[in-house]
């Protein structure tokens, strides 16, 4: 899971963060008219056991804010608890034709799913939760130098993310996501 793993206080000190730096950046970003969503990990809970973490996550965006979040994306097993906690707070039926997480997925570039993304991806696509299918591309490193390239590269590894989301499931959302410098 992404997220910072320090945090400057009032102090300005630097520290480790923690569960309760977790909520209150939960809290904050419930708080801004300007934020519209509060995203999954905004920094890691070093307190809490690490295989725990994405709970703790969870439930402080359900706990703290009514802004729509992230899924857990780390595991297959993350991902079907973060479903699972959002079937027993939506309903089953509802899940079905609303969308209330996100997946946040990052290609390997160039143009390659490891076995991890393919099976979150399949957890939210067969839940018809929506994906963002995210290309790493770096140019002249894991794609081409050149800009029309790249783009084609991209767009391949996003149609690739996609068509797999609809096998699993026809009509489950995914959103074009790109990542390249």
């Amino acid at each position: 899971p992404s997220g910072a793993h320090f945090v400057r206080d009032l102090y300005g000190e630097r520290r480790q963060s923690t569960k309760d730096d977790l909520i209150n950046f939960v809290k904050l970003a419930h708080l801004s008219p300007s934020i519209h969503t509060t995203g999954f990990m905004p920094c890691q809970a070093s307190d809490v056991n690490r295989n725990e973490r994405y709970l703790d996550a969870l439930y402080a965006h359900i706990k703290f804010s009514d802004k729509p979040f992230n899924g857990a994306v780390g595991s297959a097993l993350e991902a079907t608890h973060s479903i699972d906690i959002a079937k027993i707070i939506f309903g089953g039926d509802f899940l079905t034709d609303h969308q209330v997480l996100l997946a946040d997925l990052n290609v390997r570039s160039p143009l390659k799913f490891d076995q991890n993304t393919l099976d979150v991806l399949q957890v939210y696509a067969s839940s018809n939760q929506a994906s963002v299918i995210s290309s790493m591309a770096l140019l002249g490193i894991t794609c081409p130098m050149s800009i029309f390239g790249a783009l084609v590269q991209v767009t391949a590894e996003f149609i690739a993310g996609a068509v797999f989301a609809q096998i699993i499931q026809p009509g489950s959302p995914v959103v074009f996501g790109v990542f390249s410098a």
